[in-house]
């Protein structure tokens, strides 16, 4: 592996693989950080990844890198990734996962001596199980509602104390559908019901007005998953 390869290891060639890999799929079947891996305008993220890896051992970054873009270690892997950042423009040396009798903590701060300072775990709580997948069909009909070329904000109305049921594949594709219309049709509606959901239009605090976001899309708000 060259040096190039080595400090890019998110770059060019992996956006190429993983847009060949999952970009067809439909976004249900991709995973969740799949436009941070692939979209130029998170270039950005993809570097600072790469110069984080580079500062970790050889096997410890092959192992960051093999496993950071599956949807459960994502997150917390980015945030245990941030801690050692921290912790060096703080101005201290650190290990990763450096083995202490029976502690293995993610980062070790270590003295001049190599002898430990701190001890550092990283805790992220994990969604509940099948949190994903309703997070991933959400987000299908995100995708699906982008396809409508009306520059409006939409909110799912429902009980604010407990998590509403995400559509499946055909369900979405049916709102999709309704929705279209709707926002197509001369009416102007600031609610839309389509298949059991309720769909607001959100409206921006200090006008009033319905918000516009850039582009031509209509932009979905998903409720949360767990």
């Amino acid at each position: 592996m060259t040096t190039e390869q080595a400090l890019r290891r998110f770059g060019p060639q992996f956006v190429a693989e993983q847009r060949h890999r999952y970009g067809k799929r439909p976004p249900e079947n991709r995973m969740l950080s799949y436009e941070l891996a692939v979209l130029d305008e998170y270039e950005p993220w993809r570097i600072w990844l790469d110069e984080q890896l580079a500062l970790l051992p050889e096997a410890a970054a092959e192992t960051f890198a093999a496993n950071l873009w599956r949807d459960q270690n994502f997150w917390p892997d980015v945030i245990e990734l941030a801690a050692g950042a921290a912790l060096r423009r703080q101005g201290f040396s650190v290990d990763i996962e450096r083995r202490w009798g029976k502690l293995t903590p993610d980062w070790t701060v270590v003295g001049e001596d190599g002898a430990p300072v701190a001890l550092v775990e990283v805790l992220t709580h994990s969604p509940q199980q099948g949190t994903f997948a309703k997070m991933k069909a959400w987000h299908a009909l995100v995708e699906r509602l982008k396809q409508v070329p009306v520059p409006v904000v939409l909110t799912v109305a429902g009980d604010p104390t407990r998590p509403l049921a995400a559509p499946d594949a055909r369900t979405a594709k049916r709102i999709a559908q309704d929705l279209r219309r709707a926002l197509l049709s001369p009416l102007h509606q600031s609610v839309f019901r389509s298949q059991g959901y309720t769909f607001l239009l959100q409206a921006d605090p200090r006008t009033g007005q319905s918000m516009r976001p850039p582009g031509m899309s209509t932009i979905l708000i998903p409720p949360r998953a767990a």
